[in-house]
């Protein structure tokens, strides 16, 4: 338990009222003016929540020490008297000797969560290099993605609604963060054979080295000495720092990491897209024996859902292809995986299914299945985002309920952020 910063990254990531998460509706240094009919919880979730996130990621820098005595010359300084943002921050700097303007420009005045993305690669003792075990580690600081949704209109006349994937624009200069480690150290007890191995050798919990590292700029590149064979290392492991770091090491058989590759792939090469959404189906889901435990179980159920998804995916390139009926099969296999899914991931998956099904209502001309379909989905409290209220205008335009569509068009209007162009469905409105 982390205290205030305990689940950060579910609560700044709540869905504001524009479609955009919480994090986005402005930077720390807004204060009470991000209270707005956008989001009850803004105030609390950026000033609070993320404000200790961003003084976490400044303690790291300075060194926990260091910004003991920083707080500690500050108080003295600034007693019987209020400092401004900026005065904090020239404070801090002078203090620490440490060049910070490219901190508060990500952090304080900006908004948005870092990505980074890590690899590591292990190197045995040998006599140049000496006793210790050494891990390389390569990081590269990546841009996150959202997805927008506009009205089109096809060459036939009729409109469908597609998809466009929008990358964060890069920061010009990235903060230097000093990011905490750590690494697992097995012990002798993995070395022997399964045979060998006694239950209490199983139930022996594995050494764990910690440290730091410095990452600086878009790359870096850094080594660490371990005393002993190493196993699995994670940066920031208890989640500290305003950053999402994702390990990288073991993407060739890891269905999360093959699926994020092929969203990634929808910004910058579209074509791979397919070939990335493929290969994260031909990874097995992980067995789950009847006496699972609770990690098992959600490794489990986390590999069904990215089958429905990955299964979706290949549904939406087809439809943008106009191969329908490649998507139909696609629809069908997504169908086909979620009967294995059951559990509380279910309705989310569930709704996802029903919008490409119900664009594939729309572009084969059956508006009132589309509208049927959907008008469930949403009676149940499922589909308000961008693209289901798009499509719901559409299928209650398309099917005579003018009504129904003036009101999802006034939904998706607010949905600002998510939605980026009504014109072709603006042109026929009520």
């Amino acid at each position: 338990w982390n205290g205030p910063l305990t689940g950060w990254k579910s609560y700044l990531n709540l869905d504001s009222a524009t479609g955009q998460p919480i994090e986005s509706l402005g930077p720390v240094v807004l204060g009470e003016r991000l209270d707005s009919s956008l989001s009850e919880s803004a105030y609390q979730a950026i000033v609070y929540t993320k404000g200790a996130l961003v003084l976490n990621v400044l303690a790291q820098r300075i060194g926990e020490e260091g910004f003991h005595t920083v707080l500690r010359w500050l108080a003295e300084k600034a007693s019987g008297r209020s400092l401004s943002t900026e005065d904090f921050i020239g404070v801090v700097a002078n203090a620490s000797k440490l060049d910070l303007k490219a901190f508060a420009d990500a952090f304080v005045y900006g908004t948005g969560v870092p990505e980074l993305e890590y690899s590591y690669r292990v190197s045995k003792p040998s006599p140049t290099a000496g006793a210790n075990w050494r891990m390389a580690i390569d990081v590269a600081r990546t841009a996150p993605f959202r997805f927008c949704y506009r009205v089109s209109e096809r060459a036939n006349g009729s409109l469908d609604v597609s998809r466009d994937v929008l990358a964060a624009q890069p920061a010009a200069s990235p903060p230097t963060l000093a990011v905490p480690f750590e690494v697992t150290i097995p012990g002798p007890a993995s070395a022997l054979s399964a045979a060998k191995r006694s239950e209490e050798d199983d139930a022996r919990p594995p050494k764990v080295g910690r440290g730091f590292i410095l990452l600086e700029g878009e790359r870096s590149s850094v080594e660490i000495k371990v005393p002993a064979e190493p196993g699995v290392l994670t940066l920031d492991p208890e989640q500290i720092l305003l950053a999402n770091f994702i390990d990288v090491t073991e993407i060739e058989t890891n269905k999360f990491l093959l699926l994020r590759r092929g969203y990634q792939a929808l910004v910058a090469e579209p074509a791979a897209a397919e070939a990335r959404f493929r290969e994260a189906l031909a990874v097995e889901v992980p067995v789950a024996p009847n006496d699972a435990d609770l990690e098992q179980q959600i490794d489990r159920a986390t590999g069904q859902v990215i089958d429905v998804t990955a299964n979706l995916e290949l549904a939406r390139l087809a439809l943008d292809r106009g191969a329908d009926g490649d998507a139909a099969t696609w629809i069908a296999s997504a169908k086909a995986a979620l009967k294995k899914l059951t559990g509380v991931l279910r309705p989310g998956v569930e709704t996802e299914i029903v919008l490409v099904e119900s664009r594939l209502d729309l572009r084969r001309g059956d508006a009132r299945g589309a509208a049927r379909r959907l008008g469930k989905a949403r009676n149940d409290g499922g589909l308000e985002s961008g693209e289901g209220l798009l499509l719901i205008a559409i299928a209650a335009k398309q099917s005579g309920d003018d009504e129904l569509a003036a009101d999802a068009i006034e939904a998706a209007r607010k949905r600002r952020a998510e939605v980026t162009d009504l014109g072709a469905l603006l042109r026929t409105a009520p």
